[in-house]
């Protein structure tokens, strides 16, 4: 999930680095296009030499992130903080330099704040809120331009107080969609691969864990094993006490067993009184993982010699156990199943 998120973080920055080149060719065509402009209007703008200046180092830091981003390819903060710093630094110092034909620096103050907001939430929202506003106070003071025009200054002032609010309102509200959906997702997701029953894995989600599995062993040439459970006489048991006491005993049983495994193991209700055990670890050796099931049998027995309580009774609980090698020899999944299936009725049929 970690890494999902950091991919996606990387991913941002990467897109935001490209917007942002896009945006400095923008600013030097029109810097390009002042400097060619008529002489009254670069007459009344003594400061335009600072736009040649602002150009570069608009260039140089526009690229220094991009390759920043493409060479360490990993979240950081810090990086995201220089961006948003430099991004409103070239801004506030754009719009100084140009008084009126400054003024189309100021979307990019919207395009920023909300752009990072939308990217990286609303910590990075507020941040950059709080520099434009900051910025753009600075320009007022210093350019006679914004303090001669009260109208327009203020609106725009006011539009940098509120549109960012709005639009930090509505990233929360899009973040708690986001949430419910992947909740829902999750256990949409959840519900497809658990038995609902004793929320063990299904069938089909133990059949892609096996075939994994049995790809690993013919792979590396290595042994692993599955084993085979069926409660012994549970139709009686079902005949006698009923579905809902016989669901009981299937809940038990499976919670009795899961403690003894280890969390890396598979455990998985195939349904009826049927459950089938994984190994995830393989061995070199056949005697390596035959051993290890057979003291996983011996913990299993050990476990059933003590009665279990079903809603208040008392009931003793008898398996049947078969192990079915993993080997290189093993074409499929079916076949192995097929071969712990068996081994599990030779094993009933000797009882009898």
């Amino acid at each position: 999930m970690k890494n999902t998120e950091a991919f996606r973080v990387v991913k941002e920055e990467q897109s935001q680095s490209i917007a942002r080149l896009i945006y400095a060719i923008a600013v030097g065509i029109y810097i390009v296009w002042l400097n060619h402009a008529p002489v009254n209007i670069t007459s009344t703008m003594p400061e335009l030499k600072l736009g040649n200046w602002l150009l570069a180092f608009i260039a140089i830091f526009t690229l220094s992130i991009l390759l920043h981003v493409r060479m360490f390819p990993k979240p950081m903060l810090i990086r995201q903080v220089i961006a948003i710093l430099g991004d409103i630094g070239c801004i506030t110092v754009g719009m100084y330099v140009f008084g009126e034909m400054g003024n189309v620096f100021f979307a990019l103050y919207l395009w920023v704040v909300i752009g990072n907001g939308l990217r990286f939430g609303e910590k990075h929202l507020i941040f950059a809120q709080t520099l434009s506003l900051l910025g753009f106070l600075f320009v007022i003071w210093m350019n006679s331009f914004w303090q001669n025009h009260l109208p327009l200054t203020i609106g725009l002032l006011l539009s940098l107080i509120i549109l960012p609010v709005f639009f930090r309102f509505m990233i929360l509200r899009l973040r708690e969609v986001h949430e419910k959906l992947e909740q829902q997702f999750h256990a949409v997701e959840y519900a497809a691969s658990h038995d609902a029953l004793t929320n063990l894995e299904n069938r089909r989600a133990f059949l892609l864990h096996l075939e994994n599995l049995l790809a690993r062993v013919k792979r590396k040439g290595w042994y692993g094993a599955i084993l085979y459970i069926d409660l012994d006489g549970f139709k009686l048991i079902n005949d006698t006490h009923g579905h809902k006491y016989g669901d009981e005993v299937l809940v038990l049983v499976a919670s009795r067993i899961s403690e003894l495994l280890r969390e890396e193991d598979i455990f998985s209700h195939l349904g009826g009184d049927e459950f089938v055990i994984a190994l995830e670890e393989i061995v070199p050796e056949s005697e390596l993982i035959e051993k290890n099931m057979l003291t996983i049998i011996e913990k299993i027995n050990k476990s059933f010699v003590e009665p279990i309580n079903v809603l208040g009774e008392e009931l003793i609980v008898k398996l049947s156990t078969g192990v079915a090698l993993i080997d290189a020899d093993v074409k499929n999944t079916d076949e192995l199943l097929d071969h712990a299936d068996k081994a599990m009725y030779r094993v009933k049929a000797s009882k009898k």
